[in-house]
């Protein structure tokens, strides 16, 4: 029993895959945080020129 569990345990530590994975959800979180950010930034001034454009087609008529 304890030769099984010691080679669980050693096919996991010595599997690639894990880290491949793992580095792969770093690459993601990065990518995840630098959007936010970037849309964070730009969406306050898309919302002001949008709100202007709304503002000057509504004053068009007048």
């Amino acid at each position: 029993m304890i030769n099984y569990i010691y080679n669980l345990a050693n096919q996991y530590l010595t599997n690639e895959k894990g880290a491949a994975t793992a580095e792969y959800a770093l690459l993601l979180a990065l990518v995840v945080i630098i959007l936010i950010g970037t849309l964070t930034t730009l969406g306050g001034e898309l919302n002001l020129r949008l709100n202007e454009i709304i503002h000057d087609l509504q004053n068009a008529g007048r």
